[in-house]
């Protein structure tokens, strides 16, 4: 490659500036004249959250339309990405995927051999971090657990509509019946009287009813067309 061609391709490669805020009352006004002066070229602004991930906020998804291999993306410091160090590192990531090279104001750089030392060290903070919020949430539903909190989806029955649907069922009560009854799923009914024994001359009613439906349908198994009608008035 001659001198001249390397040097137009230098020339073409676009340094970004990227500024966030929070809220319409701050301004981007410091960001982007710091920016301006660390050589900033063309700048895109948001303000949102840095709750919100990277490629979710609308400038900068047209920044990552717009910067091609070899461009730069210039910030004031890395909070500007997010909120996070997993989410600041998948931004991170996503640029490098890119060969885009970012850059911050406060030092950071993640081209070369120290910014790949960077990505490491935030990789493993980001590992730690993830760490330290499934041992925190362990511990809390260990905890509520050991209160009595029930853990999961809410009870769509009260403690009290449970109680009376055990009563039911252990009376003969059909599950849909009890489902009817009290407004809910037959799924629901099942679940929360499964244990019950069931007692009652109405379940017995029930059972003998079924058993003797399923031995008509049996004998009409065996049965010819024509033997059928005969059957049927058993």
């Amino acid at each position: 490659m001659c001198p001249g061609t390397a040097h137009v391709e230098s020339m073409s490669r676009i340094t970004f500036g990227y500024t966030r805020t929070s809220t319409g009352e701050q301004t981007h006004d410091s960001q982007l004249d710091a920016l301006t002066a660390a050589g900033a070229t063309r700048i895109y602004t948001d303000t949102v959250s840095g709750t919100v991930a990277a490629m979710e906020r609308v400038e900068f998804s047209k920044l990552m339309d717009a910067a091609r291999e070899g461009d730069e993306v210039l910030i004031v410091r890395l909070d500007r990405l997010g909120r996070s160090v997993p989410d600041i590192l998948a931004t991170i990531e996503l640029l490098e995927a890119r060969g885009v090279a970012l850059r911050s104001l406060d030092g950071i750089v993640t081209s070369g051999p120290m910014g790949r030392m960077v990505t490491t060290v935030l990789g493993a903070v980001a590992a730690l971090e993830r760490d330290l919020i499934l041992e925190r949430s362990r511990a809390g539903m260990a905890a509520a657990r050991a209160r009595g909190t029930h853990m999961g989806r809410p009870h769509s029955l009260s403690p009290e509509q449970r109680a009376h649907a055990r009563e039911l069922r252990a009376g003969g009560m059909s599950y849909a019946r009890i489902a009817q009854a009290l407004g809910t799923s037959k799924r629901t009914a099942v679940r929360v009287t499964r244990d019950v024994e069931v007692g009652g001359s109405l379940a017995a009613a029930e059972l003998d009813t079924q058993r003797r439906i399923s031995a008509r349908a049996a004998k009409r198994l065996t049965l010819l067309p024509g033997d059928r009608a005969v059957a049927d008035n058993l």
